[in-house]
């Protein structure tokens, strides 16, 4: 159980840091992969 908080949490951390990044340098790469960090933090 607690492996899966670390992985959850790990993982948030990082969409929180790819989608400030992301926002910062829009592609069309970006358009495509935005929407899941920003549904993904919410929800954990």
């Amino acid at each position: 159980m607690k492996l899966l908080v670390f992985v959850s949490s790990l993982l948030a951390g990082m969409a929180v840091v790819f989608g400030e990044e992301w926002s910062n340098y829009p592609s069309p790469v970006v358009n495509t992969e935005q929407p899941q960090p920003r549904l993904f933090v919410p929800h954990v």
